[in-house]
């Protein structure tokens, strides 16, 4: 048997990546059995406010980045796409930072720091950007982010 860590508060894992890294990005609640901790849950909790669009939730209308724009005001060149996505995820981080610092999580649900490890062209409309989450625990992982153009 598996000891529970009766401390910890576990998160649905509400990502669910359409046809893999090329397809939509949705939050969905149709598989409640999917309970998560740890990184994931922060990666799940930080690609929210990633992909909500600032201004979108009346509850919460700073809460969000502009991340869907990069599709029409990115830039061409793999630098000006870099800076813009770089400043969204900038932004995001910081949200998550704020909440992290407002309530106790474990150090491998808190979020340390983001990166932009590589952007590729898959089509002349269509990219993906390798981001690398870190939490406070000293763990990583990269989460590729399918970007369509308009």
């Amino acid at each position: 048997t598996t000891a529970v860590d009766s401390t910890r508060k576990y998160d649905v894992d509400f990502v669910n990546w359409e046809n893999g890294a090329t397809g939509e990005a949705m939050f969905t609640f149709g598989d409640l059995s999917k309970k998560t901790t740890g990184l994931v849950k922060a990666v799940n909790q930080f690609l929210k406010t990633l992909l909500t669009y600032k201004g979108s939730d009346p509850f919460f209308p700073s809460s969000g980045t502009f991340f869907e724009d990069l599709q029409y005001k990115g830039g061409d060149t793999d630098s000006e796409i870099g800076t813009f996505l770089m400043e969204q995820l900038t932004d995001a981080l910081s949200q998550r930072k704020a909440v992290q610092a407002k309530n106790t999580f474990p150090d491998d649900e808190s979020l340390s720091d983001v990166a932009l490890s590589e952007i590729n062209r898959i089509s002349a409309d269509e990219i993906t950007a390798k981001v690398v989450l870190v939490s406070e625990a000293g763990e990583s992982t990269d989460v590729i982010l399918p970007i369509i153009g308009g």
